[in-house]
């Protein structure tokens, strides 16, 4: 069974979603316009009544900027969707599913079989189900049939007819009702008789949410009965250097929950985020960004987590600073028993380094420069050291990082690279300086790899001298997709499974500098403004 049944109307003031005619297009306002087409994106489907597509003539797709559209379902009876709609013009483009009757009088016939033919023919997936108990379908057979389609969360639209069914069976999990401030007066409620006779019988949903979009008043409601709720914590970013821990419920909708035992705080990535180094209002890219909507102000980010399940099995997480989720075991990455929470920290930053490592193309014998010693550059000089023959020198400007290269290795002044020839340089510090460092420092026909994220920051290199005329390969390294010289054979789970075995011959104990409990996690993200203390892998405790 679906995972995930939402239903969602706009009403007015009176408590009205169309007009006497059906018609109910422009109730709702701008704002709340957006909403609808924001929470579209996160479902796999989208579910109409034919009362609906005759009044309105909807398209029922997203229309935001790299949106996919959810697949359109249509509940119509008696097969009277005119096939100069919309949804049928369209449906060569957008995956539909239509579902009427097969014991309704107006299913059989020669006309009924042409309105078939016609409708498959404009690439409509045609369903034909039983009728329900009191008229319309059996929604049961209905969702049978979008689970068999791997639906895993469904957005019904009404209209009424609909809306009542779904909540005379009790099909739902959650609301989100818009109320604008109109009046409409004789007019279609959102629900009809729901067999209710008595105030002690009345339906209750719990409140989860209460927001405002201009105007109009949002209200997020949880069916009491098919779904229960966690109270957890998770960290926003609410302004640059500024960050809040938000109390908030976690609606346990069907999934499976998993609880924080350890997160991390990057002194790389993270730090952009936290000084606010990006393109405010951005669009995210999950791949990359490990988050969902916009860089506006306030958003949750993260992307280390160590987490379990309700039995204990422990799993690693591209997931932002928070205690609980409810998500799909697939998303995330088993752990072994032979790989500690504290190692387990370092995966994604390990496979950033093996992402580097693969993208330098290096070769047996190659005398490498790293600039830059944070904990991605240090993981890089420590995987290229399982390698016979890879000799490699770390500089950094920061010379207490000197005590993570015990055997030596490491380099604080300039000057002293001049001493050195390079055959590949690898740039990890960050900085403008650490990549001019790298192109002053390659030599002719050499390597240069950016590993850094800049965030939003303009910086400035000087391009002339012996740059132009030593023919240097610029090459900008990125963890969230493969290389295609890699080969279809190197995916994302192999690359994680090879960097979690990396991690059991490493040693990264000394790169987890702080421990803050989570409810200090304030004054953990503090260590990341300010560039003199030594730091860094940044552990964040949950549960205290």
């Amino acid at each position: 069974m679906l995972e995930r049944i939402t239903l969602t109307f706009a009403q007015s003031l009176d408590g009205k979603i169309a007009a006497l005619s059906g018609q109910s297009r422009y109730i709702s306002e701008s704002g709340s316009l957006l909403l609808n087409q924001q929470m579209r994106k996160d479902y796999d489907a989208i579910l109409v009544g034919i009362g609906t597509l005759l009044a309105d003539n909807p398209l029922l797709t997203c229309r935001l900027d790299e949106c996919r559209s959810p697949i359109r379902v249509i509940l119509d009876s008696s097969l009277r969707i005119p096939l100069d709609s919309q949804i049928v013009q369209t449906a060569s483009q957008v995956k539909t599913c239509l579902f009427y009757s097969r014991t309704s009088p107006a299913s059989g016939g020669e006309d009924v079989q042409k309105k078939i033919a016609a409708l498959e023919r404009q690439a409509i997936a045609l369903y034909g189900v039983e009728a329900g108990k009191e008229g319309g379908l059996d929604l049961k057979q209905v969702l049978n049939a979008l689970d068999e389609l791997k639906v895993r969360s469904l957005m019904v639209e009404g209209g009424s007819a609909v809306l009542t069914s779904f909540v005379k069976e009790n099909l739902w999990d959650d609301m989100a009702v818009v109320t604008v401030p109109k009046i409409i007066g004789a007019g279609i409620p959102a629900f009809g008789n729901i067999g209710i006779h008595a105030l002690t019988d009345i339906l209750v949903p719990r409140t989860e949410k209460i927001s405002q979009i201009n105007d109009e008043i949002c209200w997020h409601l949880i069916n009491p009965s098919r779904k229960s709720t966690i109270m957890s914590r998770k960290l926003y970013f609410t302004a640059p250097k500024t960050v809040e821990i938000r109390t908030e419920p976690v609606p346990l909708a069907g999934k499976k929950l998993f609880t924080s035992r350890l997160m991390g705080i990057s002194p790389g990535t993270e730090k952009q985020i936290y000084l606010g180094n990006f393109q405010h209002g951005k669009r995210a890219n999950p791949a990359i960004d490990c988050m969902e909507g916009n860089f506006s102000y306030p958003f949750s980010y993260g992307y280390i987590n160590v987490l379990e399940n309700n039995a204990g099995a422990r799993f690693f997480g591209f997931l932002p600073h928070a205690e609980h989720f409810v998500m799909d075991e697939d998303n995330l990455f088993p752990l072994k028993d032979d790989l500690d929470d504290d190692a387990a920290l370092f995966l994604p930053l390990m496979e950033t380094a093996v992402s580097i490592i693969h993208d330098s193309r290096p070769r047996l014998g190659d005398r490498v420069l790293i600039v830059g010693g944070g904990v991605v550059g240090t993981l890089v000089s420590r995987a290229l050291g399982q390698f016979m023959g890879m000799e490699n020198l770390v500089y950094d400007t920061n010379a207490a990082r000197e005590q993570w290269y015990p055997n030596g290795g490491f380099c604080a002044n300039r000057q002293l690279l001049e001493n050195h020839e390079f055959d590949l340089c690898i740039e990890a510090s960050g900085s403008a300086q650490g990549l001019q460092t790298c192109l002053d420092c390659c030599p002719l026909e050499g390597r240069v790899i950016a590993a850094s994220w800049y965030g939003e920051k303009d910086i400035s290199l000087n391009l002339g001298g012996g740059f132009h005329w030593k023919r240097l390969e610029l090459i900008s390294s990125q963890v969230s997709n493969m290389a295609r010289a890699m080969g279809s054979r190197w995916d994302k789970k192999r690359r994680l499974e090879y960097s979690a075995g990396l991690l059991k011959k490493i040693h990264t104990a000394d790169l987890l500098t702080h421990r803050f409990p989570f409810s200090e996690a304030g004054n953990a993200c503090k260590l990341l403004e300010n560039n003199t203390v030594f730091r860094g892998l940044i552990a964040l405790t949950p549960g205290s």
